[in-house]
């Protein structure tokens, strides 16, 4: 009885105990939930009175947009982010920027994005000059540099988009970047495809080979921006350049050779598959069939100029061996087009769809290394093949021009022929694999091609 008894009291006075302390708060605090009751009716009363009156101005500030235009006393204002150097690197600081064109003054506000306002001090200095920051030279886009009287050094600011850009620069009488107008005559500090430009890509892939090949993370881990750039000083020296036997030296890391290779491409005048066919080699990249896309690539590589062509086909062979090691360097045939892609396939503009078609630049890439030995074969054999498919719709276009029993005719009167058409055939069905068929239908035909053109004369 006692055992039911006691634990039920216990529970009744725990309740009540509870509904005593709820109701001793509430009697304490009901102060407080009166005056919040009354603040937020406040504040609703507030709010619909000043959602009536905007509403009362926009409609005024649309039937007469002059008369409520307010006259900034500023040329140029709004949010640019500022390169700013720090002891390991640099960082991009967002500031509130205003610039007045009669004094050529900009003034630079930090913003703090945590409290939403101003995090430092003001920094106001007297523009000398503005320059737009070629898109190549630099990670970020939408950059330019401006140089002050009162300053040391340049400036490196980020807009927010083109057009902003755009605006900035003009407000501050900005010029475009200088060009290299002559390209024949490579000067100090240019990337070219000439003899000292295939002579620092050989000496960076013997390097790889010689002593990092098994390195994880090759080409995709980069190196110390400020030794890549010596040693990159130092292989485009004219005074060294040259020197094809000077190796370069154990002191160098692997990560700062293959980066100042892959910078070393990037310096070039335009990417090495060339603007001009970027869309039609994401094209192929977007077909279907393999082969058709292998056999279209193919096609393409070899409209390039001939040191291009032999520039890729130096760095895709190199590649297939770092792919070849990826058990160890953990770089497979994907990772190094995702690396490649963008630096030998970029674009000329940064558009949306130059964007979507990232992933496109790197399949081209790893179709290349996956292929390398088909699509860079001899530059006159690839001829010979052509001419042996030109000889083959032109064979066809004969036998539809004097009809099948003509052909037949011919074949017969003249047995040569017979011969020539057979070595068409067999050249256009194996010409990737047997390159004696092409050479020898091309001696065929010149030697048959007086002999038909001479019956088909006299039939």
């Amino acid at each position: 009885m006692f055992e039911f008894v006691e634990p039920l009291l216990a529970f009744l006075q725990g309740l009540f105990t509870f509904y005593h302390h709820g109701y001793e708060l509430a009697k304490d605090f009901n102060d407080f939930k009166t005056q919040l009751t009354i603040s937020i009716q406040n504040t609703r009363n507030r709010f619909e009175g000043t959602r009536s009156e905007v509403e009362s101005l926009m409609k005024k500030m649309k039937e007469n947009p002059l008369e409520h235009k307010t006259i900034s006393p500023y040329t140029m204002e709004g949010y640019l982010y500022v390169q700013e150097k720090r002891h390991f690197g640099t960082s991009w600081v967002k500031h509130y920027c205003t610039y007045q064109r009669d004094s050529k003054q900009i003034t630079m506000v930090p913003f703090d994005q945590k409290s939403g306002g101003k995090g430092g001090e003001d920094e106001s200095v007297t523009l000398k000059s503005c320059t737009r920051r070629k898109t190549d030279s630099i990670e970020k886009r939408f950059c330019f540099d401006v140089e002050a009287v009162d300053r040391p050094g340049v400036i490196t600011m980020q807009a927010l988009s083109e057009e902003d850009r755009r605006l900035w620069m003009e407000a501050m009488d900005g010029r475009e970047p200088v060009y290299n107008s002559n390209k024949d005559s490579q000067s100090e500090g240019t990337a070219q495809l000439d003899s000292i430009g295939f002579n620092i890509i050989r000496k960076c892939i013997h390097a790889v080979e010689t002593r990092g090949i098994n390195e994880q993370g090759l080409y995709r881990i980069v190196g110390v921006n400020s030794r890549v750039q010596k040693l990159l000083s130092i292989l485009m020296d004219p005074r060294t350049a040259s020197e094809t036997e000077t190796d370069i030296c154990a002191e160098w890391e692997i990560k700062t050779i293959t980066s100042a290779l892959k910078t070393y491409l990037r310096m070039l005048p335009g990417p090495l598959m060339m603007y001009q066919f970027q869309r039609s080699f994401i094209k192929a990249a977007k077909l279907e069939n393999q082969e058709s896309r292998v056999s279209e690539i193919h096609s393409l590589v070899h409209r390039l100029p001939e040191k291009n062509r032999q520039m890729l086909q130096l760095l895709m062979n190199h590649l297939a061996n770092v792919a070849n090691n990826h058990k160890q360097n953990l770089m497979t045939v994907a990772n190094l087009g995702v690396v490649f892609g963008p630096t030998l396939l970029r674009p000329q503009e940064e558009t949306v769809a130059a964007i979507m078609d990232i992933k496109f630049q790197n399949i081209v890439i790893e179709i290349l290394i996956e292929n390398h030995e088909k699509v860079h074969i001899h530059g006159g054999f690839y001829t010979v093949v052509m001419m042996t498919k030109l000889l083959v719709v032109v064979m066809v276009a004969v036998i539809v021009i004097l009809g099948l029993q003509q052909w037949q005719r011919l074949l017969l009167e003249f047995p040569p022929t017979a011969t020539l058409t057979a070595l068409l055939v067999l050249a256009h069905g194996t010409h990737s694999h047997l390159k004696g068929f092409a050479v020898a239908v091309r001696s065929a035909w010149n030697t048959l091609r007086p002999g038909i053109l001479l019956h088909l004369l006299q039939a």
